[in-house]
């Protein structure tokens, strides 16, 4: 039976615990959940309480250039400006994968970009803020670092108070 996510993951020496006892990570890795319906979600989350699994890796990105209307995006890049998705199609799905992750007891592990160019990645911050540079560059140009950041400030502020949140 799951149990409600309540308490921060911290640490003892080499060991996470949660309220005191020993929180052993048992994960998988399941990119697409905000990009499924609600119900879906939760059979997914069931499948991997019912396997035993503490902690699932999920994406808190999804950098588009055009608007699309299913799924979930949470930065729409428009000739080199970047708007966080507060609509339908936004990050109000990825609330719904933290809601479902809470209630059946599951951690989440969330990277905020991709080193691919899958759901826009580093290569949207580049091709939008720094035409011309490579790959590479997300990590050196200024520019692409300070919109990178304001990305991962928005996603954090939003979720920092998370305990589902590992």
């Amino acid at each position: 039976t799951p149990t409600t996510v309540t308490g921060f993951v911290t640490t003892s020496g080499q060991k996470f615990m949660v309220n005191g006892e020993d929180f052993v990570v048992a994960g998988t890795n399941a990119y697409w959940l905000a990009q499924e319906a609600d119900e879906d979600i939760d059979t997914a989350f069931d499948d991997i309480v019912n396997a035993g699994l503490t902690t699932v890796r999920t994406w808190g990105f999804n950098d588009v250039t055009s608007p699309q209307n299913y799924g979930a995006y949470y930065q729409l890049w428009t000739n080199g400006v970047a708007t966080f998705n507060t609509g339908d199609y936004g990050i109000s799905r990825f609330d719904a994968v933290v809601a479902s992750a809470k209630a059946h007891g599951i951690r989440l592990i969330v990277s905020l970009t991709n080193n691919w160019s899958d759901y826009g990645g580093m290569d949207v911050y580049v091709s939008q803020l720094n035409p011309g540079g490579t790959h590479d560059t997300f990590y050196t140009d200024s520019t692409v670092i300070a919109a990178y950041k304001n990305y991962v400030n928005e996603f954090v502020t939003r979720y920092v108070d998370e305990p589902t949140i590992l």
